[in-house]
């Protein structure tokens, strides 16, 4: 099956980038254990913006799940095995050995999965971290980075955000727009579009 979009990794920043990729309309599917995310053996988080007695990884994961699936994302709990590209298309194959296809991909899948992903693909490293620009895209134009696989900053806040900002690039490069802002009304959003044009 196609999608737009692949999310490889249920975490905090794959998660954040479903959630705003699939209220933009795109089909996106995200791939991915949350047992393997790092979120998922956080006890106790106190600094997280909203939560003012505390939450666990457990109930973010549980939640961001919930609200990415009511946009319309399409989450599989297999783990991404391969990666490769044909003619500017993306083949995923997961551990079950079914494959998925799709336009662009946002690796967020932490550090050691992430770097095979990256060697498969050829992208620049810095280090042993994804090398991303100011829109987390990687040396590939049509792959993206997001969390702890392109930053040393180990904050769930931090994900989060890095998640949205792949997703927001990704869909001003679908929709040909020169800013996108996902709240208010489309009308908001074409009044917002032509000003800035």
């Amino acid at each position: 099956m196609h999608y737009q979009i692949i999310v490889i990794g249920a975490g905090a920043a794959g998660l954040s980038a479903a959630i705003y990729l699939a209220r933009a309309g795109l089909k996106t599917l995200v791939v991915g254990t949350q047992n393997c995310s790092q979120l998922n053996s956080a006890y106790d988080i106190e600094n997280y913006l909203g939560f003012s007695n505390g939450t666990n990884g457990k109930e973010l994961l549980r939640n961001g799940t919930k609200q990415a699936k009511k946009f319309g994302a399409m989450i599989i709990e297999k783990n991404a095995k391969k990666i490769t590209e044909t003619n500017s298309k993306f083949e995923i194959r997961l551990e079950n050995g079914t494959p998925y296809s799709s336009d662009y991909i946002i690796i967020a899948s932490g550090m050691l999965s992430s770097f095979d992903f990256a060697s498969s693909l050829n992208l620049e490293l810095n280090g042993k971290l994804i090398k991303i620009n100011n829109e987390n895209q990687t040396s590939h134009d049509k792959v993206f980075a997001a969390g702890n696989c392109c930053t040393k900053t180990r904050q769930i806040a931090k994900d989060v955000g890095d998640g949205c900002n792949a997703a927001i690039n990704i869909i001003k490069k679908l929709k040909n727009l020169p800013s996108y802002t996902d709240y208010g009304s489309l009308e908001d959003q074409v009044q917002e579009v032509q000003q800035a044009q």
